[in-house]
Parts: C-alpha cells; structure tokens; sequence
C-alpha cells in the first residue's frame, strides 16, 4: 500500500512513480501545490491542524462511541463509516506513513457491521456469490455472503497446481502501485454462467487485480456486478470501469 511523505502542514503522496504535493489550508481544505492532478493516493494528513481535524487512533473512545454492551447506538452508514475511518492506526517505515486498519478486526461490533454494510452496497442487484481475493478478501468475502444469504468463492493467487478435473481459471494482473504482476486463480467450477458476481476488497487503488477477477468473471460466463470495497482510492476511470461502491473514501482517512 502507498505511503506518503510527512511534514508540518504539508502533504507529499506517492504511489509509484506519481507524486503529489498538497497544503492544507483552514477554508479550503487540502490545495494542490503540485504534482500530476488527481494522481497519487490521499493516505495521511501533514501538520497539527490536520491532526486535530483527524485524530490519530484512540482505543479508548471505542467505549465512549458505542453503547455498554459494545454496540452502536447510531447504526446509520455515516456513524459506521465514522468508526471505520476511527480505527485506522498510522505507522512509520522510514520516510512514508502507512494506514494500518486491523483494529477492524479486534472490535466486535465493527466486525459484524462491516460484512451488512459492504453487502448492502449491491444489495439491490441481488448477487448470487461474493468472490474475494486472499488475504482480506477471505475475511471479508464470507461476512459479506452471510448477509446476502448466497455463497463464498476464493480467488488465489500465485501459481496453483491444476492437477484436478476441477481446473483453473487464470489470470495474470496489469501491474500495481508496486509494480507487481500477480496470476489469480479460482476454480472453474466456482462460478456458473448463470452467477451474478461481486468482488469484495478492503482498499482498492489502481484496480489492477479487480481487472483481473472481472476477466476471471467473464472467462466463466457469470455476471460481473462491481467491487465493494471498504475504502474507495481508485481513480474516477477505474471507479467507473469496474463499478466500484465503497464505505469510505481514502480522502476522509
């Protein structure tokens, strides 16, 4: 995942080779200053007063935003895209911040929420199974099939023998923000031409494995329906190309 570049009251995000330079003015919020426009992620605020606007992560107002038994009380999209964007932790690697989210995974209440909400984002296309690549999206693919009453299928990646009857659909990905190519699989018996199919994800950015799970789609014959994604740093193209529905944009972390 990109990081970005920290200094007081100014933003430098890099993904690869693009590179985007924001400020952060009170009125106005974040101005570009440089850098190709609408390139580079928006990952991580620079300066105290985009601190004070976003708070690092505090585990102990986990208890002060929910009920006694652990629950919220306000269950809108809002308030939980709120405890969302409130459990992402930042770590330092050398000169780059980068977005940590795994106290989704520690706090119950956010970890039976997230799986309704992603599903309610195509819940109106009434999907017949949710796919999802590991590792997240082995998490997050099955809580959101539980909501929609339909089934789970793995995509994997790297090599995978295909020594069974039940062969393999393969793909190799376009590169990412790491300049990786990745071949993913699933297989052929997983998807049925007559299947209506979401992707889910926790982050996407460049889209360049999603592309590949939609080819994985239509190589079986299925209906490719969208990505939901628990946060959106995809490019309007992308975003239309692949239909992508999100929880949070990466511009509200």
């Amino acid at each position: 995942m990109p990081g970005s570049l920290r200094e007081p009251g100014i933003c430098v995000w890099q993904a690869g080779s693009a590179t985007r330079v924001t400020r952060h003015d009170k009125v106005n919020g974040l101005i570009p200053l440089g850098g190709p426009a609408g390139q580079g992620p928006v990952l991580h605020h620079g300066g105290p007063a985009l601190d004070r606007l976003y708070p690092r992560f505090d585990p102990s107002g986990i208890s002060r935003r929910r009920g006694t038994e652990g629950m919220r009380k306000d269950s809108s999209p809002r308030a939980f895209a709120a405890d969302l964007r409130s459990l992402v932790s930042w770590h330092q690697r050398g000169e780059l911040w980068f977005p940590e989210y795994f106290h989704w995974w520690r706090d119950s209440s956010t970890l039976a929420g997230i799986g309704p909400a992603l599903a309610d984002l195509f819940r109106a296309e009434h999907p017949t199974v949710v796919v999802g690549i590991e590792a997240h999206g082995i998490l997050l693919g099955p809580l959101t099939a539980l909501s929609l009453e339909v089934g789970f299928a793995i995509v994997r990646k790297g090599d995978q023998p295909d020594d069974s009857e039940d062969r393999l659909i393969t793909r190799t990905t376009p590169p990412d923000y790491k300049h990786r190519s990745l071949n993913l699989s699933i297989r052929r018996s997983l998807l049925r031409p007559e299947d209506r199919v979401v992707l889910v994800d926790d982050w996407i950015e460049t889209g360049s494995q999603a592309s590949a799970v939609r080819s994985l789609v239509d190589d079986a014959g299925a209906t490719w329906l969208g990505v939901a994604a628990a946060v959106d740093g995809a490019t309007p193209e992308v975003r239309r190309q692949l239909t992508v529905r999100s929880l949070l944009h990466e511009r509200a972390l």
